[in-house]
């Protein structure tokens, strides 16, 4: 992918049809409550693009352990979903409890991957792990919730993680206000902002989408930035 391709969100029939495209390396935040695996705004994206969006494949004993998190720490920030990183292919992630984990080096190397391609992953590697397991192709990524410099390194795996994407990088960020501090932080720093609403059924839905720092977008938009 050539840096000034745009990658449609495949979000237009949740929000009622607009058109979003993003250049290749956005971080769009999804701000709002902790979703059921069914009903997220990232499974209903998924659905609508299956070959381009791959979402967190929670149990429902994730939901609960999230909702959790987020009334105990001041920030529950996850990233649900990344796509085509380099190397690895479609990607799916997990959470990480307790202490920072150990992240090893990748340890596969395609013969066709360029020098440049390594120097990228080497720094991807610094916060991700390439390899979980016997689960090749698998990012894991911590959600930063348990640590004092949250925010720090919330925004330095924004920057990581723009620099390697092949498309699009969705970020949940939960928290108990709207107004909080750390969680202003990071909403701050994404490129763009998507709201996530309760309907009167208690679905979640997308809100009129907003620039970063900016009035709500009221008609059909592309954004860029």
């Amino acid at each position: 992918m050539e840096p000034s391709t745009r990658v449609d969100s495949g979000l237009a029939p949740l929000i009622g049809s607009r058109s979003l495209t993003f250049p290749k390396g956005s971080v769009i935040a999804l701000v709002g409550p902790p979703e059921s695996p069914t009903g997220s705004v990232l499974a209903q994206a998924a659905a609508a693009r299956s070959t381009t969006y791959h979402t967190t494949k929670r149990a429902p004993k994730w939901t609960a352990e999230t909702i959790a998190a987020s009334t105990e720490y001041p920030l529950d920030v996850r990233v649900e979903g990344v796509c085509h990183a380099p190397r690895v292919g479609p990607v799916r992630l997990r959470r990480e409890y307790g202490d920072p984990p150990q992240y090893d080096e990748p340890d596969t190397t395609p013969p066709e991957a360029s020098e440049a391609e390594d120097d990228r992953f080497e720094k991807l590697s610094a916060r991700l792990l390439a390899h979980d397991g016997d689960d090749t192709g698998t990012l894991v990524v911590d959600d930063f919730t348990d640590y004092t410099d949250g925010t720090r390194r919330c925004l330095s795996l924004l920057d990581t993680i723009r620099s390697v994407t092949e498309s699009l990088t969705w970020l949940h960020v939960v928290h108990p206000t709207q107004d909080h501090p750390h969680a202003e932080a990071v909403i701050t720093a994404a490129d763009a902002v998507c709201w996530v609403e309760r309907n009167r059924d208690d679905e979640a839905q997308l809100a009129v989408p907003r620039r970063r720092g900016a009035a709500p977008i009221t008609g059909p938009v592309s954004l860029s930035f």
